[in-house]
């Protein structure tokens, strides 16, 4: 029950990490995409990679249709390694890969590439005898960070990703669920290490393991913290939550076979190594990708080796030869990553030649893959439901600014109609631009003085301001078009200064970015549902 427990987990843990960087948009073929990488990879090996591990090619689909026998420790690890491989490496592709390639890279995972793990790392195969001893600890870190690597290069950025030699940041309105996507790793990756690849009972478990899980990622997180604000002068929440999900990773690997000292250290070094390579990645090497699965699972996979070379016994096959063990083992790690990587290219190649190609048109990745290939309402992260009556009072900003009157001065412009701004029998079209978190006030005023009813949008664009330079995942990113929202009221029983008054009470605080406010004369309107022309169309009894 706990090797089950311990994949729900960590199979959560995966969505959460890729829907936590995706648009909404995409929010809902994102899980479709992860329901079919869990089927295509579990499947896979069940029935044949299962077979192929064993030596035994049928060995699979005959245990599948056979009414007698018990399940198998090594079918159970198997099927669960290839589904975490294969939902955590295809992370990398999120939002612009067709849906042929998940599944198609989940039956690799399946059919080839966990069985062969199998087979390589058997105690009488040649890269443990080379002295690349594991467990799959390391193997299985190493092929999601390989086919995470392949796949994002071959497919390609984002639209908008990288524009004019710039560096564009593409944040979700979903970041929370990075939070919950580490929190559920942090119970997941130790249980899946010592119950399924160790094969331990949970009473077994050292009480060092215990505090190990607990200190390193809880190291790394502050170590993160400090590095971000020194660094970026700010606290970088998505990069803190990286290295403690590499924190996390690599103790639950490590466990005890090293010295807690030694644990601590190389973590501390990681942090920094970490920060560096996801800007790398994204700088240098224009690889995008969202949730930094490449940086994440290939430092790890590296911190694990090199710990496990100082710290884990020779093998007996190599007496007492240091040197050619730690030697055996880089040389193991190094093709091995080159054996999946090739496996991965080849893969998208093929999928590339017996389909449209491994990404999705320009159309279809602007519009969304929920509208475009799903054929769902995309949802462009629209303004949330209010129930307008029960709104919270926002407190107003103290400045030391007199706070102007808002009036409309016929001087200012003669050919303006608001002689008088008493005058309740034009029809008048008030368009407020302000800022989003000044929203709810702005409602509260405007219903305390009888406005009925409005349209709100979400906009962007700049003004005195201009932009600002934002920051994500490490990177400066100039971002010329500010959030704003604007809410467009039309009148005829209200004075212009009332309407004027309720919008300075909600929205002033004498700083720049209060907003503007629009006024203008409705010609005519008309209620479609009853003809009904001008004000009276606008009454309700």
């Amino acid at each position: 029950m706990i090797m089950f427990t311990s994949l729900g987990v960590l199979v959560f843990a995966a969505i959460l990490s890729e829907a936590a960087f995706i648009s909404d948009k995409n929010k809902t073929s994102t899980l479709f995409q992860k329901l079919v990488v869990f089927m295509c990879a579990g499947i896979a090996y069940a029935l044949v990679g299962f077979g192929l591990s064993e030596g035994k090619l049928m060995l699979g689909i005959t245990s599948a249709f056979s009414e007698s026998g018990t399940i198998s420790a090594n079918l159970l690890q198997g099927v669960m390694v290839s589904v975490l491989i294969g939902m955590f490496a295809t992370n990398s592709i999120a939002e612009r890969a067709q849906n042929l390639v998940y599944g198609g890279l989940a039956l690799v995972v399946g059919i080839i590439i966990e069985p062969a793990l199998n087979i390589l790392l058997q105690p009488n195969a040649l890269l443990t005898k080379m002295g690349f001893l594991d467990n799959q600890t390391i193997s299985i870190q190493l092929a999601i960070a390989v086919i995470a690597f392949v796949s994002a290069n071959q497919i390609g950025a984002r639209l908008g990703k990288y524009q004019n030699d710039t560096v564009n940041a593409l944040p979700s309105s979903n970041l929370y669920l990075i939070i919950f996507s580490v929190l559920l790793s942090w119970i997941g990756w130790p249980l899946f290490v010592q119950i399924v690849l160790e094969q331990r009972e949970l009473a077994d478990l050292h009480t060092k393991f215990f505090f190990v899980i607990l200190l390193i990622p809880a190291i790394n997180f502050f170590v993160a913290l400090l590095i971000s604000k020194i660094h970026y002068h700010y606290v970088d929440v998505v990069l803190v939550m990286h290295a403690t999900s590499l924190g996390i990773i690599s103790s639950a690997s490590v466990g005890t076979q090293t010295n807690i000292v030694t644990l601590i250290a190389t973590n501390i070094l990681s942090v920094p190594l970490l920060f560096w390579f996801i800007e790398w990645l994204d700088k240098k090497a224009k690889i995008d990708d969202p949730s930094s699965i490449i940086a994440i699972f290939g430092i790890s996979s590296l911190q694990v080796l090199i710990l496990k070379m100082l710290f884990s016994n020779v093998s007996t096959s190599l007496g007492n030869n240091k040197l050619q063990w730690f030697i055996g083992s880089i040389v193991g790690y190094i093709l091995l990553a080159i054996f999946v990587s090739v496996i991965a290219y080849i893969s998208l190649k093929v999928i590339s030649y017996s389909s449209r190609g491994t990404r999705l048109s320009t159309m279809e990745e602007t519009v969304g893959k929920d509208s475009s290939i799903f054929h769902l309402p995309a949802n462009f992260q629209g303004l949330p439901a209010v129930n307008y009556s029960k709104v919270p009072v926002m407190e107003q900003v103290d400045v030391e600014q007199v706070k102007p009157t808002l009036t409309v001065e016929e001087q200012d412009n003669p050919n303006k109609q608001f002689t008088d701004s008493s005058n309740t029998s034009t029809i008048r079209k008030f368009e407020i631009l302000t800022n989003p978190n000044r929203f709810d006030r702005l409602v509260e005023e405007l219903n305390a003085i009888g406005v009925a009813g409005m349209n709100v949008s979400n906009v962007t664009g700049f003004g005195v301001q201009k932009g600002h330079s934002s920051y994500y995942r490490g990177l400066e990113v100039d971002t010329n078009f500010l959030p704003k929202i604007k809410l467009e009221v039309v009148v005829n029983t209200i004075s212009t200064t009332d309407m004027l008054q309720a919008i300075q009470r909600a929205l002033y605080t004498g700083h720049v970015g209060d907003g503007k406010v629009f006024i203008s004369t409705i010609n005519h309107v008309i209620r479609v549902s009853t003809g009904e022309h001008d004000s009276q169309a606008l009454e309700y009894e």
